[in-house]
């Protein structure tokens, strides 16, 4: 594993310091959770237009116990995670971003849109940051993103930007940024606070808001000025989505679990940001 994509946001700079006996005891210590968890496991990774499939996100797992194994399911989940996000990061920037630059050479005028879903929201916002000024995107829909919450943030920490936040500081997103995101993925709500022990953090509320560390699929972009606050909307009901910001679409009564997101409430959300830009 290379160092190259480890940052404050998420923790993982603390992953290559912590020494090895420290590591696994900070990881087997007892999850507590802010609501059951359980299910999940099934590789999941999408990113333009891809296709949803099963309830976790890249293998990662929920395993709320305190023994030995425990901290090695978590220890494993973790080095998975971090793979898959290495992984989606370089797909974005040099595989997605060059496209986007032919896509607008060959055809000025075209409107690109960027979906993605799990590690994909990841794909698409690192093809965003990576992509030349002549080539950026018209809207940006993130449907369970698998990135930290802190990802478009200024200072989250008091010292550092979130990996992300040069997306909307120099506006590489033409128009809206949309975000689903509800305490029901389990795949995100836990994959991320795994972070919090290995910074030496135990949170209570594990993987909410106010853990140092989360995912935007569970909590959306937190301590981002530019962030509005709103729900999922039925398929019908106006949205008031306007440039420069990132909506936080509350979808607690609508996605049921980290994949769940074939719905007309998300096409909906969907259709409207697009229908801005």
């Amino acid at each position: 594993m290379s160092e190259k994509a480890a940052h404050a946001d998420d923790g993982s700079k603390n992953f290559f310091k912590v020494k090895d006996a420290q590591l696994l005891q900070d990881l087997r210590a007892e999850v507590i959770a802010t609501r059951p968890v359980g299910g999940g496991g099934a590789a999941d990774m999408t990113a333009i237009g891809g296709a949803a499939g099963g309830g976790g996100a890249a293998g990662l797992v929920s395993d709320l116990g305190n023994s030995v194994e425990s901290g090695i399911r978590r220890l494993l989940n973790f080095t998975t995670y971090y793979q898959m996000k290495e992984r989606a990061g370089i797909i974005g920037a040099k595989g997605v971003a060059p496209l986007l630059a032919q896509l607008r050479k060959t055809s000025p005028k075209l409107r690109i849109h960027l979906v993605g879903h799990s590690f994909g929201g990841r794909v698409v916002t690192a093809a965003a940051d990576s992509a030349a000024p002549g080539a950026r995107a018209n809207t940006l829909t993130l449907l369970q993103a698998a990135y930290s919450h802190n990802g478009l943030a200024p200072k989250f920490d008091g010292k550092n930007d979130g990996f992300f936040r040069k997306v909307i500081a120099d506006k590489k997103v033409a128009g809206p940024i949309v975000a689903t995101c509800t305490k029901n993925d389990k795949a995100v709500g836990i994959a991320y606070p795994l972070a919090s022990r290995i910074s030496g953090t135990n949170a209570a509320a594990l993987g909410d808001a106010n853990d140092p560390y989360g995912g935007i699929g569970r909590n959306g972009a937190v301590k981002t000025p530019e962030a509005v606050q709103g729900l999922l909307q039925a398929a019908g009901q106006p949205y008031q989505l306007s440039a420069g910001h990132v909506f936080n679409l509350n979808a607690d009564a609508v996605i049921n679990d980290h994949s769940d997101i074939c719905k007309p409430q998300v096409a909906w959300a969907l259709l409207s940001s697009v229908a801005t830009a």
